[in-house]
């Protein structure tokens, strides 16, 4: 059986907690976040949006990072989760097809949707150290890199690089040898003339 987690109004191809962890410090990114997900906590108004609404944004994409960055849910972790998500539930739907879970607050979905990911092994980060967007969600366990253009090409730099240092030495000393004999059987050649 399936268990739906309704996320709200959510973009194509986006995921809320990657997006969420992903988000950046300026006013102007929470308002874009906000824009594209909705309000992250259900209390939220226009006026407190602008103010306590950033720094409250921040603390909570902060706890979500330090999850992700831990390979398992350390005890730290598993208390504030507990803390955190009490009493989500606004609404619990079962029906022949699915349960459907709608918890209170946008945020409390994030953490919800990254405890899934987490406990499956999905969540990653980045190994670009100038990746944007670090934290991702993989699509094979051994992912070591999001899938965004940039990181794509560093990846295959960095693996040309590391080949390039591994065969390419090798096949420089080989052509280094073939030249040498070559070298030498030309020498004998001519002092055999």
């Amino acid at each position: 059986m399936t268990v739906w987690l309704s996320v709200g109004q959510h973009p194509a191809k986006e995921l809320l907690h990657e997006s969420f962890a992903n988000l950046r410090d300026e006013p102007e990114a929470i308002g874009a976040f906000t824009k594209r997900w909705g309000q992250l906590f259900h209390f939220a108004t226009a006026e407190f949006a602008r103010g306590a609404d950033r720094i409250l944004t921040l603390r909570k994409r902060d706890s979500l990072r330090v999850m992700w960055r831990e390979n398992v849910l350390s005890d730290r972790a598993i208390e504030f989760l507990h803390v955190q998500l009490r009493n989500v539930i606004t609404r619990f739907e079962v029906t022949r097809e699915r349960i459907e879970i709608k918890p209170r607050d946008l945020w409390q979905t994030a953490f919800l949707l990254f405890i899934t990911d987490h406990l499956q092994g999905k969540t990653g980060i980045c190994e670009n150290p100038e990746c944007p967007n670090s934290y991702f969600i993989k699509k094979r366990a051994s992912q070591k890199y999001c899938e965004s253009g940039g990181c794509v090409a560093y990846a295959q730099r960095k693996y040309a690089r590391e080949w390039w240092h591994r065969e390419g030495k090798q096949q420089r000393e080989l052509r280094r040898k073939k030249a040498q004999a070559k070298k030498v059987k030309t020498q004998a050649k001519k002092r055999g003339q």
